[in-house]
This record gives C-alpha cells, structure tokens and sequence, in this order.
C-alpha cells in the first residue's frame, strides 16, 4: 500500500519493468511495501508463488524458475 494508502496491481510480463521498479525501491528512503504475485502453469494446475521486494530492492520467497520465466520470454519474442 502506499503511503496515501492506495494500492496498485500491475500485470506485466517485462523483467525490466520489475527490475526498474525494484531499483527505485532501493533508492527510496522508505519505499512502498510491495509484493509480486508470480503465476505458472504445472502439471498438477495454476500455482501463484508470492514473492516479497524488500526494501532494498532484493527479492525474497522467488521460486528457481523464476529469473528462466523472463528468460524464455526473451527468446520467445526475439525476431
């Protein structure tokens, strides 16, 4: 929630969005408490991990596949 006690959800599936975001989150003397809800597709159905950004900007709960999501999007959408 911010501090004029609004709170955003964001869909995006851009890893420089996030990394921009927690950048400036490390940078802010006292950054939102904010939070990425991170959804896959398994076997066993949807699974949505929460994953916590700390102040400083780190991530924190990420599960492995994480940082691979991004990365297959990347190759996914190259021309």
């Amino acid at each position: 929630m911010t501090k004029t006690g609004v709170s955003y959800f964001i869909e995006t599936h851009s890893d420089y969005l996030m990394d921009r975001y927690r950048s400036l989150c490390r940078d802010e003397e006292s950054p939102p408490t904010s939070q990425i809800l991170f959804c896959e597709n398994g076997e066993q159905g949807n699974r949505v991990s929460v994953i916590n950004i700390l102040p400083n900007g780190e991530l924190q709960g990420a599960p492995e596949n994480y940082k691979e999501f991004f990365v297959n999007e990347l190759l996914r959408t190259m021309f």
